[in-house]
């Protein structure tokens, strides 16, 4: 209905168009036209009011629907079956859970224009404000066992990644280990990954990513500096160009696992990042250990090697070099 409306109101260019031949044109009463440009203003659009005249169309932001996701995708499974579509959410992560849970297929795929509780890893809260970000998350069922799970950190973040740089030959992000992606040590894009296992084998994973898209200003104290594509651009970039790339790139990613393991994916995403031989310190719960870092394992755990030369396997926490 919103879409309709929208598609109304910038057919009339400057001119008013009355409530009453918005509620004709699109069968539904003026009570609900009214409730209808109230959420279109909530997600950004300025549209102007007028008891006698009625409405015109000042300005739109940047706005997602599942109909423009939907027929701009250009996968052949991602997003093909089950498209959810929230102007806002608590997170994407919430949502693709719980419709994961009721059995929603492979491919399945939430996107929201705000969040009011994005998260990343360790419950740090995601800045999601609406209209200038792109948040989503999207179902997966592979037939693998649990000990595979950590691969969907490097897939996505090699995804994301190599999703961004298509966007603009100005933009070379890396991969900071394990799966946060940077433009010149800047954050860009977090990623969340949470499953259910059933068994011996994964019965869901769940691919959550945030990205700063056309954000100008952050809100301070952020554990790392933050930048978008704007910033690193100069340009606004419509966020289902950026959507459609991340989901084709993630989609790929995600068949070359299924067809021919892991390795091809670590290879690739050590191009991205480049930890290895690294003087780094990993912070773990309530210590810190620090090491050169000998290599990252075929799990994607980082093999590091402390002073004393020990040899540490690090599976999770937050790396600084």
């Amino acid at each position: 209905m919103k879409n309709h409306l929208i598609e109304k109101l910038k057919k009339s260019g400057d001119s008013w168009i009355s409530g009453q031949e918005l509620s004709t044109a699109l069968g539904v009463s003026r009570s609900a036209i009214w409730k209808h440009i109230e959420a279109l203003r909530r997600e950004g659009c300025r549209i102007e009011a007028s008891p006698r005249k009625g409405y015109r169309l000042k300005g739109t932001p940047d706005l997602l629907s599942e109909d423009e996701i939907r027929r701009t995708l250009t996968t052949t499974s991602i997003g093909k079956h089950q498209i959810v579509y929230l102007p806002e959410t608590t997170s994407t992560n919430s949502v693709a859970k719980g419709i994961a849970a009721e059995g929603a297929p492979e491919g399945a795929l939430v996107v929201a224009g705000s969040q009011k509780e994005g998260r990343g890893r360790k419950g740090r809260t995601w800045f999601s404000p609406p209209g200038l970000g792109l948040y989503a998350s999207l179902v997966l069922r592979p037939h693998l066992p649990p000990s595979e799970a950590f691969t969907f950190s490097l897939l996505s973040a090699l995804a994301v990644a190599d999703g961004i740089a298509s966007l603009d030959n100005r933009l070379h992000p890396a991969v900071k280990w394990p799966n946060d992606v940077l433009i010149e040590n800047r954050k860009v894009s977090g990623i969340l990954i949470e499953l259910a296992t059933e068994a011996d084998l994964l019965d869901y994973v769940v691919v959550g990513f945030g990205i700063n898209v056309n954000t100008e200003s952050f809100p301070t104290g952020l554990r790392m500096e933050p930048t978008s594509l704007l910033i690193e651009t100069g340009r606004h970039i419509p966020r289902i160009t950026v959507l459609t790339a991340i989901i084709a790139r993630l989609e790929h990613e995600y068949q070359r696992l299924l067809e021919k393991g892991p390795d091809p994916i670590l290879s690739e995403w050590r191009k991205r990042c480049d930890i290895e031989g690294r003087l780094v310190s990993v912070e773990r719960l309530d210590k810190v250990i620090k090491g050169i870092v000998k290599s990252v394992d075929r799990d994607g755990s980082l093999i590091l090697e402390d002073a004393q030369g020990r040899i540490h396997r690090i599976h999770s926490g937050d790396v600084a070099y």
